[in-house]
């Protein structure tokens, strides 16, 4: 006879299941982006050729939706907190 014992999430720590990954945002000329810091997109001349008409900027998210911030956690019964598993098997 075979025992055998698992147990998920022991220690019950938050499972993040996902992260702002939002690190720049674009932003038209003339345009600004306000947050912990104030940042303006001022009147360039673009490349020859170029679509482009304004820049990328640091993402200015705070608090939840900065960037690297979880966004998301597990709060399904498969993920829950402290779940042990007891199973056993006969070999004959």
């Amino acid at each position: 006879m075979q025992f055998v014992g698992e147990a998920f999430n022991l220690l019950n720590h938050t499972i993040i299941t996902g992260v702002n990954s939002t690190y720049s945002t674009y932003l038209a000329t003339g345009k600004s982006a306000t947050g912990s810091a104030v940042f303006t997109c001022s009147a360039f001349t673009p490349p020859a050729g170029s679509t482009a008409q304004g820049c990328f900027v640091p993402y200015t998210g705070t608090g939840l939706s900065a960037f690297d911030v979880p966004s998301s956690t597990s709060s399904s019964s498969l993920y829950g907190a402290r779940q042990v598993q007891v199973s056993a098997k006969l070999f004959f």
